[in-house]
């Protein structure tokens, strides 16, 4: 199945994706064990590994609070069908990611 989100090219938002769509989102370290311990989604918990949620229409939140075995790993934030949507260096002191996503 293809990935529900997309890279928003006008910078505006993180990611943008079809109001009414599935997403399904994963991490996964390089070096280490990269696993989602938390995630909000349009202000609403959301079920994590995968982070799962239901696009909605216009700028939402996606909060991920993220944990790797190894601090400075290059972590990367995946789509159901393996798309790289982000690639990120884990912070042990800033273990959360803010993304915005806009629903069209």
């Amino acid at each position: 199945m293809a990935c529900n989100l997309r890279s928003d090219p006008t910078g505006a938002a993180d990611f943008l994706g079809t109001t009414g769509q599935r997403v399904s989102a994963s991490v996964k370290g390089t070096t280490g064990v990269a696993v989602l311990t938390g995630a909000h989604y349009a202000g609403v918990k959301i079920s994590v590994n995968p982070a799962t949620f239901t696009i909605q229409s216009g700028d939402k939140l996606l909060d991920l609070l993220i944990d790797n075995t190894v601090a400075g790993d290059v972590t990367l934030l995946l789509c159901d069908d393996g798309t790289v949507l982000d690639r990120f260096h884990f912070d042990r002191n800033n273990p959360a990611r803010l993304y915005d996503v806009r629903g069209l």
